[in-house]
């Protein structure tokens, strides 16, 4: 009996530390549909995959709204009122990777608190995906997506894009933020200063003081997210964070993201590397734009090396 006590006293020990480490509950090691996870993941900026839901952290919403002949999936993906809903068109997917077409496999809509609290208290429900289906979402743009995306017609993997199918999530429910990456010594708080400078801000620090001594600032990294590589090594990568102003009177609070490009050898140009993503709706021409600029998928000075996502 009283060996039995402490078998229960331990574990109630070990779960109350894990409690106080992480301030959450985490729920579940893998997802649902991952192949359709990790294709929003990649292709749509921001993504956290996993919904944080009180002290709860959950697996996105995702329904599967149809699938054509040659094993297209067109699904829809919720995480919380402050990211859109996204309507999205996976290619294919096998074992180890899933196949989307780039800058056109999804369309993005925003949505009201009550619609989530539908979808999330009562559960994703058929009648409750529709009914936001609807509201936000007419039928010319879904038969645009399924028309952009080859719906219906032979598979073509000469115009995908891949990504590796993430299997787990770490402890505080956010996917590996460099699962399937090569920069893994990348200083992206570096970069991110880099770029706030490049715009404007004022980032002051040992190498760029502040001319007043009664200003100076606190930059904030809230996270640096891989998406995908190019057939080259180039890998995409979302940043977002919060730079602090702090002048004698007044605090400043800016919440900037960008997409970024860097090379596979770790290097990146300042000059054309990065653009900033003001509105989570509205970023494809942007995304494209930034491809353009650094040669996404054209050989580096003609040597073509492929690189595995």
């Amino acid at each position: 009996m009283r060996r039995s006590l402490k078998i229960i006293l331990a574990v109630l020990i070990l779960i109350s530390t894990v409690f106080s480490m992480t301030s959450c509950f985490y729920l579940g090691l893998t997802a649902k549909n991952k192949d359709l996870l990790s294709v929003t993941r990649a292709s749509v900026l921001g993504t956290n995959g996993y919904i944080f839901y009180g002290i709860f952290y959950l697996n996105p919403l995702i329904y599967i709204i149809d699938e054509d002949s040659y094993g297209r999936v067109l699904y829809g993906y919720i995480e919380n009122p402050s990211t859109p809903i996204i309507i999205s068109i996976m290619q294919s997917s096998d074992d180890e990777y899933a196949y989307f077409y780039p800058d056109v496999s999804y369309f993005l809509a925003k949505y009201s608190d009550d619609y989530f609290d539908d979808l999330t208290v009562r559960g994703p429900t058929e009648k409750a995906f529709n009914s936001a289906l609807d509201v936000f979402c007419g039928e010319s743009q879904l038969e645009s997506l399924k028309r952009d995306n080859d719906w219906g017609l032979p598979l073509s993997p000469e115009k995908c894009e891949k990504t590796k199918i993430k299997q787990a999530r770490t402890a505080m429910g956010s996917f590996d933020r460099v699962s399937g990456s090569h920069m893994y010594n990348f200083d992206f708080e570096y970069a991110y200063a880099e770029f706030l400078r490049a715009e404007g801000y004022p980032v002051y620090d040992y190498e760029h003081p502040s001319p007043d001594m009664h200003e100076y600032t606190n930059l904030h990294l809230a996270r640096f997210q891989y998406c995908y590589s190019d057939k080259y090594g180039r890998e995409l990568y979302y940043i977002e964070g919060t730079l602090y102003h702090y002048t004698e009177l007044i605090k400043y609070e800016y919440d900037l993201a960008f997409a970024m490009i860097v090379n596979p050898d770790c290097t990146y140009d300042i000059e054309r590397c990065y653009v900033e993503i003001p509105d989570r709706l509205n970023f494809r021409e942007a995304l494209i734009l930034l491809k353009e600029n650094n040669n996404w998928n054209m050989p580096q000075d003609s040597e073509v090396m492929s690189y595995e996502n």
